[in-house]
């Protein structure tokens, strides 16, 4: 079953999302890993192994080079949460902020707080890398265009990758 056919089926999206969830460490955040690529639509290693390290993420340090990566693939699933407006993804008003959770919350509520809590660490320790490493303006709009849910600009640096290994399914609001 291809992205696009189990973003259309409920069934197939559940059991995707309880794969995603059962990859979050118990700290909060999600590794950068082939698995969740393939559960996100991302060519991890090419973002990662090629693109990040021609951008120079090494230079960073061994620490803050996996902390990058825990980062940006947290935010991700974050975002794909918002995207595929899943009960969790409802909870987030900004990727770094839940909304008042009404009573009672969703199953995932607690999975869904620890993953924002490490992200608003990580982004401390880390300001604007999304900057530093050429990739976006803003951890919006470039997860959005990551998981291919918004276009790149023209002077994007991930312009001429193929990241997507299927064309994700544009939602019309």
């Amino acid at each position: 079953m291809s992205f696009q056919e189990e973003s259309a089926d409920p069934e197939a999206l559940k059991l995707r999302w309880t794969e995603i969830f059962q990859m979050q460490h118990s700290e909060g955040y999600w590794q950068f890993t082939a698995e969740l690529g393939e559960l996100i639509n991302l060519d991890v290693d090419l973002f990662a192994n090629v693109f990040l390290k021609n951008k120079g993420i090494q230079s960073l340090g061994v620490k803050a080079h996996a902390d990058i990566l825990k980062l940006v693939a947290t935010l991700l699933v974050l975002q794909l949460m918002r995207e595929e407006k899943i009960e969790e993804g409802k909870l987030l008003r900004t990727l770094f902020c839940l909304d008042d959770s009404p009573l009672p919350r969703p199953e995932r509520w607690e999975e869904v707080k620890r993953a924002v809590d490490w992200v608003c660490w990580a982004d401390r320790q880390y300001p604007c890398v999304y900057s530093r490493l050429e990739f976006g303006f803003s951890w919006e709009s470039s997860t959005r265009q990551l998981l291919g849910f918004e276009g790149l600009p023209p002077f994007s640096a991930l312009r001429g990758l193929n990241l997507q290994k299927t064309v994700p399914q544009v939602l019309v609001h």
